[in-house]
């Protein structure tokens, strides 16, 4: 039976997951809307699609674009485009209705298309998936903001006016086309990747592996799945196993679940920003044991996969809030040097305390005093932007610190003092301050290696 499918679920329309639809303006959409269907809507579109083969118009056409190199969810596709541009401000079933009856004739017909930059009437709508449905063929609608979505992905139209880019880079506005980088790279034999991480997790009713594998970002969903095939045998056959009775339970057993965290570079595991995310369990598993089932875009056989559409925006946020090295040192060493002139002096302090030098009051009064400029830092490192690479250490250790030294400060406000006994608070506050003491051992350390 015939299913909606996204535009996204179409490879070569893949990209349109980047421009959200929230960028597209009223200006976008009125420079969409005057598009003409033969020569623009459909260039652009054979464009995107790699097919150049042009079919006469005329009355015995069944299709504006009819083609077989299409891509959905991982399969080749026979699928047939009916456009809608300019001439049709409304699109209605009357309208359409000629050609997507012609479709029917097509012996083989997978996916069916509707694309207008008009506004699509109820009954076209209608119709449309009807015809799909009878026929047992997926469909898909494209709106005019989804035409504008797809079009500004894949740099055909001007994302501030929605008027098409000309030879000169130029659109009608006069807006030029942003530089983009040309990529140029040849495969001899297999694409590589790398298995960065390999955790077990396996536990006595199945042998479970996850693994982080980085790949080269230019490579295709074709490349990236031929990848995953090989990634995932590899991953179900490697001999690892994360302690001696885990071994002892499962040696000379391949993997029974494999799951795969595909990234780019380091920042991408570093920040868990995943190109595409993949669960292969294996048939023959008890169903007791099976996991439950990640939310799969397609399959590569066995293999559930969800190809992950924030990918690139996530990528840009993480690349723009990431200072440079010296930057990134210059506030956090600030915000540490203060903290560890503040944690010694709650140090001592406690040991005061501890000596029977004070009495809890006077303790009490001295965290208090030092709780504002505590509760200062901790709030400035949480405005310090992203870290580069190798400051990743030295960030993580340094909130620690500050951490441990805001606990203590909460072990000796009014509402700590109401919920908790005497002896609980000393228990705790000593505890962190041991805790604090260690992570200073560990952020000198730290800082050591970033010189």
């Amino acid at each position: 039976m015939g299913a909606p499918i996204r535009p996204q679920d179409i490879e070569q329309f893949s990209g349109i997951a980047k421009v959200p639809v929230q960028a597209i303006t009223e200006a976008v959409l009125a420079g969409v809307r005057q598009l003409d269907e033969r020569k623009e809507l459909e260039p652009m579109l054979r464009e995107i699609l790699f097919d150049p083969t042009e079919t006469p118009h005329g009355p015995t056409e069944i299709a504006d674009i009819l083609t077989t190199k299409l891509d959905v969810k991982g399969k080749r596709c026979e699928a047939a485009f009916v456009l809608k541009g300019r001439s049709y401000p409304r699109v209605r079933s009357r309208d359409i209705g000629h050609q997507i009856l012609r479709l029917r004739s097509l012996a083989v017909l997978d996916l069916m298309v509707l694309v207008a930059v008009g506004h699509i009437q109820d009954d076209a709508h209608r119709d449309f998936t009807r015809v799909a449905t009878d026929a047992e063929c997926d469909f898909l609608i494209m709106d005019a903001v989804d035409c504008a979505r797809l079009l500004i992905a894949y740099e055909r139209i001007c994302p501030e006016d929605g008027t098409p880019f000309g030879e000169d880079g130029l659109c009608r506005e006069g807006h030029r086309r942003a530089a983009g980088m040309e990529l140029h790279f040849h495969l001899s034999g297999l694409p590589e990747y790398e298995i960065a991480a390999l955790e077990d997790v396996s536990h006595a009713g199945a042998r479970r592996l996850s693994a982080r594998v980085v790949v080269n970002v230019a490579y295709s969903r074709d490349i990236l799945r031929d990848v995953i095939r090989r990634a995932t045998d590899e991953v179900a056959h490697d001999t690892y196993h994360r302690n001696e009775q885990v071994a002892k339970r499962w040696k000379g057993h391949p993997a029974q679940v494999v799951w795969l965290f595909v990234a780019a570079d380091s920042r991408d595991l570093r920040t868990h920003n995943w190109l595409v995310r993949t669960e292969w369990i294996d048939p023959a598993l008890d169903p007791r044991m099976r996991p439950l089932r990640m939310e799969a875009v397609e399959y590569i056989g066995d293999i559930g996969v969800v190809w992950e559409e924030g990918y690139v925006e996530k990528r840009k946020y993480y690349r723009e809030h990431t200072a440079s090295k010296g930057e990134f040192l210059g506030k956090l060493d600030a915000l540490v040097e203060r903290a560890l002139v503040a944690g010694e002096a709650v140090r001592q302090a406690f040991a005061l305390y501890e000596g029977g030098t004070i009495d809890e009051t006077q303790l009490t009064a001295e965290v208090r005093r030092l709780s504002p400029e505590i509760g200062d830092f901790l709030l400035g490192s949480g405005d310090l932007p992203l870290p580069p690479e190798d400051a990743h250490e030295y960030d993580a250790t340094a909130q620690t610190l500050i951490g441990w030294l805001h606990n203590i400060t909460l072990y000796y406000s009014e509402r700590g003092q109401e919920m908790r006994s005497q002896s609980a608070r000393a228990y705790l506050a000593r505890e962190a301050i041991k805790d604090f003491c260690s992570a200073r051992q560990r952020l000198e350390l730290e800082r050591e290696k970033l010189r």
